[in-house]
């Protein structure tokens, strides 16, 4: 069942933050990512809802199946935020286009 859909970023052409997702009851992030240029970011997790420390999570890219640190190329990628409160994206790196992804929160 999907709990939410939203845009992370939507045309980000900076580095930095995406909004903050608060997760009570997810499982699994979908996100679709789509950029014209060269990019990277991480996905973060956080158990404590009031705490400010998040650590890094690993992604399956769902068209080869591999296991990716840091996402750096377009395409589908599923996260596993069980016991997540809170999750985010930071891009480090982005070239001269916009950067776009859509993010899923899904339950079972």
């Amino acid at each position: 069942m999907i709990l939410n859909a939203l845009y992370l970023f939507d045309n980000q052409s900076t580095t930095g933050d995406s909004i903050v997702i608060n997760n009570v009851k997810g499982t699994m992030l979908i996100l679709q990512v789509k950029c014209a240029s060269t990019f990277e970011f991480k996905v973060k997790g956080s158990l404590n809802i009031d705490g400010a420390t998040y650590n890094d999570l690993a992604a399956i890219n769902l068209s080869t199946l591999s296991k990716v640190s840091s996402i750096s190329a377009e395409g589908i990628y599923q996260i596993d935020i069980s016991g997540c409160r809170k999750i985010k994206l930071n891009v480090s790196t982005i070239g001269a286009e916009a950067l776009t992804v859509f993010g899923t929160v899904k339950e079972g």
